[in-house]
C-alpha cells in the first residue's frame, strides 16, 4: 500500500513521493519522475510517522521542518537532473539518474557536474563499478585507474578527458618507468586507459578527444626458462630463517624479521606447487583444503572461465607439494619478488 504526495514544477514534471509503509506507524519515503518514458526513483532518506505526513507535508512532530526541507531539497534536484539530462537529449539509466540526483543534493550546479564528469579518474572508477566483466579484466582496470589517480596526487594535477593527448602518454609511460615497472605492465595500463577513453567516447558521448587512438601498447617476449625437479628439490629445501633473512634487508626488529620469515616460506611454497603441479599463479593461489581430495588437488580453472564453460581438472599430487600442504603457510603473491632475490643469491644450480 502507497500513499502518494505530489509537487509540481513550472515545466510540469511531477516529482512524486510514496511512503513505502503506508500501513505501518513509520515509514520511509521515496520519490519518483518520470522522464523519456522511465520512471526514475530516489530515496528521501528519512523516516515519519505516517498519520502524520499529510497534505505534502509533515504536520507535526520535532523532526517536521528538517523532513519537509528534505522533500523540497529532493524535488529541486531530482527537476534539475531531469533538466541536466533533457539539454544533452540524453535518457540515462537509473544509477547514472541517482547519481546526479546526488551532487545536486550535495550543492553541484550543472557546471559543476558537467566539468566532475570530463574527470577521467572519476569516469573510470564508475565504468568499473558498473562494467560486471570478469574478475580478472576488472583487476586490470583498477590498476590503471590506481596508477592514474597515483600520478595525479605525486604530480598535483586533475587529468581531464581533453588532458589525455599524445604528450599526456609519453609523460605518463616516463613516469611509470621512472618507477621500475615492467614493459608489458605498462602495456596493459595504456591499453586499460585506451578503454576508458574509448567507452567514455562512443557510449556515453563524455569527449572528442581522438589522441588516445594512437597510444602504442608496447610489449615484449618474455623469457621462457624452467626448472628441472632436482633445482625444485633444492629450493624445496633451502632454509629460510632470520639469519639468511638479515642478510637482505636493514630493518633489524624482530616481529618485521619474523613476519618475513614467514611471508617469504609460504611464497616458496606456492611457488613449489604451481611448479610441481604446472598451475597459473590465479589458480595455486586459491588452493584450500577445500580443493584436496586424497592424492590429488581438484581445481576450477579461472582463465577463460567468462568465455567457456570449464571443467574441474584433477592434478595428482607430488610428494613435496603434499607436505607442503600439511603444514601449508598462505602469503601475499607480491613477496615472490624477494623470494627470488634470494633463490639467485644462496640456490646453487648444477652444472
Amino acid at each position: 500500500m502507497y500513499l502518494h504526495l505530489c509537487f509540481h514544477d513550472f515545466n510540469d514534471m511531477t516529482v512524486t513521493f510514496m511512503l513505502y509503509h503506508a500501513d505501518r506507524e513509520v515509514s520511509g519515503i521515496k520519490a519518483h519522475v518520470t522522464y523519456g518514458g522511465k520512471r526514475y526513483t530516489f530515496p528521501v532518506g528519512v523516516s515519519v510517522e505516517t498519520n502524520k505526513f499529510v497534505n505534502q507535508r509533515c504536520k507535526a512532530g520535532k523532526d517536521a521542518a528538517a523532513v519537509n526541507n528534505r522533500l523540497m531539497a529532493v524535488q529541486a534536484a531530482m527537476v534539475n537532473a531531469v533538466l541536466f539530462f533533457k539539454q544533452d537529449f540524453k535518457v540515462p539509466d537509473q544509477r547514472d539518474f541517482r547519481r546526479k540526483v546526488q551532487l545536486f543534493l550535495e550543492g553541484n550546479n550543472a557546471i559543476d557536474i558537467k566539468r566532475r564528469e570530463q574527470r577521467l579518474v572519476d569516469y573510470a572508477e564508475e565504468y568499473i563499478a558498473g562494467c560486471g566483466l570478469a574478475e580478472e579484466t576488472v583487476k586490470g582496470y583498477v590498476t590503471a585507474k590506481n596508477k592514474l589517480a597515483e600520478y595525479e596526487k605525486e604530480k598535483k594535477v586533475t587529468l581531464y578527458f581533453e588532458d589525455i593527448t599524445l604528450k599526456f602518454e609519453q609523460q605518463f609511460k616516463n613516469w611509470l618507468i621512472q618507477h621500475h615497472y615492467s614493459r608489458n605492465y605498462i602495456g596493459t595500463i595504456i591499453k586499460n586507459l585506451k578503454r576508458f577513453m574509448e567507452v567514455a567516447m562512443k557510449v556515453d558521448k563524455l569527449h572528442s578527444c581522438t589522441d588516445f587512438k594512437d597510444f602504442k601498447v608496447e610489449a615484449e617476449v618474455a623469457d621462457a626458462f624452467y626448472l628441472s625437479v632436482d633445482e625444485l628439490l633444492q629450493i624445496y629445501r633451502l632454509k629460510i630463517d632470520a639469519e639468511l633473512v638479515m642478510t637482505m634487508r636493514e630493518d633489524a626488529r624482530k616481529q618485521n624479521v619474523e613476519a618475513t620469515v614467514r611471508a617469504l616460506n609460504a611464497v616458496k611454497d606456492r611457488f613449489l606447487i604451481g611448479a610441481f603441479c604446472c598451475m597459473r599463479v590465479s589458480n595455486f593461489s586459491r588452493i584450500s583444503e577445500y580443493n584436496i581430495e586424497g592424492r590429488t588437488i581438484k581445481l576450477m580453472p579461472r582463465k577463460g572461465s567468462t568465455l567457456r564453460k570449464p571443467k574441474p581438472v584433477v592434478i595428482p599430487m607430488h610428494w613435496v607439494v603434499a607436505e607442503i600442504l600439511q603444514g601449508a603457510i598462505w602469503a601475499s603473491r607480491w613477496r615472490m619478488c624477494s623470494l627470488i632475490g634470494i633463490l639467485r643469491r644462496f640456490a646453487v644450480w648444477p652444472e
